[in-house]
């Protein structure tokens, strides 16, 4: 069945451990009703209907009409959240028991149980992967490096023209007819061999590293 067409209702435990209102207020014939009744509101939208034949025949209560009414008068004495208007009984609150999960609706973890939310697209993941996209960069050289890359640098090595030793290093690997597997990292080793060096490698000079 595709979960698009369930409906959950949710059957709290405490219900069973805590609540002595329904172990010990309502007799077992009483008790299953009241179950059922949560069955039928979420098939029904929460509105069901005061038919008794319909909700006898919907859920097989094999009763006669005098303990159904009995029954659900207890039922309504117990639970005062459980309501009737003139055409039908309903559960105040009810979303906070049932969850559905939107027909047609693609994409959206609105109404799924939270047992189902991993196997639905998660928005989140599409909007950091859009927000990454739209990462600020700045062009130095011939190259468009990220702004928090650096950002970062100018933090850690204040004393550096940044961008004087970026144009050093890509001058460098030019000179050598190569290109870093990662700029990244290849700006990052160049500028603290310069930082430690206090200055000392100027554009054009081979950095004091080991090869990349």
């Amino acid at each position: 069945m595709p979960y698009t067409k369930i409906v959950f209702v949710k059957l709290y435990l405490d219900l069973f451990d805590e609540n002595d209102r329904f172990l010990y207020q309502l007799n077992e014939s009483q008790q299953l009703l009241y179950i059922k009744l949560l069955y039928l509101a979420g098939r029904t939208q929460n509105k069901i209907s005061k038919n008794i034949r319909f909700i006898c025949h919907k859920i097989n209560y094999n009763h006669d009409e005098t303990c159904y009414k009995a029954d659900m008068e207890r039922i309504k004495a117990v639970f005062p959240k459980f309501k009737e208007h003139n055409d039908f009984y309903y559960f105040e609150k009810f979303d906070e028991l049932h969850n559905r999960i939107n027909d047609g609706q693609v994409g959206s973890s609105k109404g799924v149980p939270k047992e189902f939310q991993r196997d639905v697209p998660n928005k989140n993941k599409k909007e950091n992967k859009n927000k990454k996209e739209k990462e600020e960069t700045s062009l130095v050289g011939e190259l468009l490096l990220k702004t928090s890359f650096l950002t970062n640098l100018k933090t850690i090595y204040p004393m550096l023209n940044l961008e004087s030793e970026i144009l050093a290093c890509q001058a460098w690997h030019k000179t050598k007819g190569r290109t870093p597997k990662s700029w990244d990292r290849a700006i990052s080793n160049w500028v603290k061999i310069a930082y430690e060096n206090k200055g000392v490698v100027q554009q054009g000079e081979k950095p004091k590293w080991n090869k990349l």
